[in-house]
């Protein structure tokens, strides 16, 4: 979360609506895709590398 807008949309909107956040201290397609399955994500707020890097990431 180095920027403002990942607050805003990512973190402040999501606790607003009663959502459950997964945070990692830092990006990883991995660790990431790892996280979506387990936790069921529905929702994630990122920018078109990370994007990229989930799908190559398998």
């Amino acid at each position: 979360l180095f920027h403002v807008a990942a607050q805003n949309v990512g973190m402040n909107a999501g606790l607003n609506a009663g959502a459950t956040l997964v945070l990692q201290r830092r990006f990883d397609a991995a660790r990431c895709a790892a996280a979506i399955e387990e936790h069921r994500v529905t929702f994630l707020s990122g920018v078109p590398t990370m994007y990229i890097a989930l799908l190559n990431a398998g």
